[in-house]
């Protein structure tokens, strides 16, 4: 059998040459990350290596490492495509310009300030007004749930459970009659929003450790919570409702009690933007 080359520097198998020296992964590891240029004086001079090759000197595996030939000169550095450390580059003229690797990526969407979806779209149709939405009355709704917490009905004795419990006596919260809408326009939009809020802080008040944290921290948690909470809880609606009324695969719930076809379905975005659908899409 072919005989195994062993490192130079603790004997055991090594794995290729690393900065001039035939060595193991772990040498060479423990060489490119140490200060070279640091003290590298021992008092003892001379520690020994245990049977498995592991050093508990690290000042003389650097000496040895060094005395072996090992050259950090040979370090290379800025191997790594994704790095984002500062890169030297040199132009036509041999001058030297430095570059940023984590620039952001040059793009139409980034040149223009628009979404790349919009970036056809006729600039006069553009918006230039700002419509600014006053949620201060869900924000106060809110507060008080937080400092309102009706803990009789779950008494469960972990977070989880109670949290569990919560989630279902949520989604139990309906009427015999199950509604379908065909446009959704601003009307539904915030009706739906007002209601994925004031869920989504009612089931977050169900977790001891989030009501402990400081109020405005539960309500950035919150901000940040609802919308993607919202999204999950119609997913478990639509199934609990095709499931126990059968209906088709096009359904989906979009809100209490609420649910649309898509094959039947329009949206009104007239009041967010003054581009087409068409446009958009």
């Amino acid at each position: 059998s072919k005989r195994k080359s062993l490192c130079k520097i603790c004997g055991n198998p090594a794995f290729g040459n690393h900065f001039g020296v035939l060595s193991c992964r772990a040498c060479a590891a423990f060489f490119r990350r140490t200060n070279v240029d640091g003290e590298t004086f021992c008092p003892i001079g001379n520690c020994k290596i245990d049977k498995h090759g592991k050093f508990y000197c690290k000042k003389c595996r650097l000496r040895i490492c060094l005395e072996a030939g090992m050259d950090a000169n040979k370090f290379q550095h800025d191997r790594d495509l994704i790095s984002t450390s500062t890169s030297e580059s040199s132009d036509s003229s041999g001058s030297f310009s430095f570059s940023q690797r984590s620039k952001v990526p040059k793009s139409m969407a980034n040149f223009l300030g628009r979404p790349a979806f919009i970036l056809s779209c006729e600039p006069d149709k553009a918006s230039k007004v700002k419509t600014i939405v006053d949620v201060t009355f869900l924000i106060n709704q809110a507060f008080d749930i937080f400092g309102n917490v009706d803990r009789k009905r779950f008494s469960s004795n972990s977070n989880l459970g109670r949290m569990t419990k919560k989630f279902e006596d949520l989604q139990n919260e309906k009427s015999s009659n199950l509604s379908t809408i065909k446009v959704l326009g601003l009307k539904e939009s915030m009706i739906f929003w007002e209601q994925d809020f004031l869920r989504t802080a009612r089931w977050l008040s169900h977790f001891d450790e989030f009501q402990e944290l400081p109020l405005s921290i539960r309500m950035q948690i919150l901000k940040v919570a609802w919308i993607l909470w919202g999204r999950l809880d119609k997913l478990v609606k639509t199934a609990n409702e095709r499931k126990n009324q059968q209906l088709n695969q096009n359904f989906y719930m979009i809100g209490k009690d609420v649910g649309i076809d898509i094959g039947n379905f329009e949206v009104d975005v007239s009041w967010c933007t003054n581009y087409s659908k068409e446009q958009l899409a």
